[in-house]
């Protein structure tokens, strides 16, 4: 009888196991699943088309991004100037792509940092309507800030790589277009130097004074990527520091390039470590990467097929044939 009693016991505890695990694994599961759905919650339902307008707040000046009636987006303030179209791109992407990972209502904003917020981001649509993500304090978890949207006071968790420089957090310097010449290879013709030509010929560049066999056609190709490629690592605007830049001395380059329908000239200066370049008849100043510098000042033997890679390639096959 005792024995019956402990089996029975058993089968007890065995049979409210099973069911405990029935009754709690779908809950997990369902609370996993929610959680999961939260943290993923997309805060817009927009495409960029709908967007005509964008308004940085992160300083004193904002920044004002517009498109026009041709869809091509510029920067309109604080100043009128082209934009980097990947750089804005990518941040246009980042803000309707928003979510959180939390979100919940109080009416207490000011403990958020919401009540009277000084950093703003604001997609104007093409319909009028206006959505404004404003950021108030770092949540207590160290990786998010509290946001709210408009005027609703449900609070939001965006996580802190959306306020990032690499996300949302971007200046003038980083929006702007970077691009130098603003050229493509089909708008040159020819590049000149004092130490060669450069002329496009049958879709091929060649060196003006060197025989077509003796080119090499990829290290030709690869200098006009590498002007056509130059691009700003900042800018040089301010008046009294462009007087402090000289143009002049043994590292000076003067390049100029035939298009279609203009000449341009252009130098460029190595001064210790910096590089800077401008056109001639603008003020405007560039400072591009250093190694730029190296990548165009060329000579015309620097064109020139490499044939010592070739002879000893003929030697070793000689040395083969030989040993057989």
């Amino acid at each position: 009888m005792k024995k019956d009693l402990i089996k029975l016991g058993i089968a007890g505890i065995i049979l409210a196991s099973l069911i405990l695990t029935i009754i709690l694994l779908p809950k997990s599961k369902t609370d996993k699943d929610s959680k999961k759905q939260l943290t993923e919650k997309k805060l817009f339902s927009i495409k960029k088309d709908d967007v005509v307008k964008v308004i940085l707040n992160n300083s004193k000046k904002p920044i004002i991004l517009v498109k026009n009636d041709k869809g091509v987006w510029n920067i309109d303030q604080p100043r009128k100037l082209d934009i980097d179209h990947d750089s804005f791109t990518m941040l246009l992407t980042q803000i309707i792509n928003l979510k959180s990972n939390n979100d919940y209502s109080d009416d207490n904003l000011k403990k958020y940092g919401l009540d009277d917020p000084k950093i703003s981001y604001e997609m104007v649509l093409k319909d009028g309507k206006k959505i404004i993500i404003f950021k108030g304090n770092q949540a207590p978890d160290g990786v998010s800030y509290y946001c709210k949207l408009n005027d609703d006071k449900r609070i939001y968790n965006i996580h802190q790589a959306f306020f990032s420089k690499t996300g949302v957090d971007k200046g003038v310097k980083e929006l702007r277009d970077k691009d130098f010449l603003k050229l493509k290879e089909d708008d040159l013709t020819k590049i000149e130097n004092k130490q060669f030509v450069l002329k496009k010929e049958n879709k091929q560049w060649i060196v003006e004074t060197m025989d077509k066999k003796e080119t090499d056609f990829q290290k030709t190709l690869g200098y006009v990527n590498d002007l056509l490629n130059l691009k700003a690592d900042d800018f040089i605007e301010d008046s009294e520091q462009i007087k402090k830049i000289s143009f002049e001395g043994e590292r000076k380059l003067d390049l100029t390039l035939n298009t279609t329908n203009q000449t341009i000239n252009i130098i460029l200066n190595k001064i210790k470590n910096k590089v800077y370049a401008k056109k001639v008849g603008e003020d405007r100043v560039f400072q591009v990467a250093e190694y730029t510098y190296n990548n165009l000042n060329k000579k015309t033997t620097d064109f020139k097929i490499d044939n010592t890679k070739k002879d000893k390639k003929i030697s070793k096959d000689d040395h083969h044939l030989h040993n057989h």
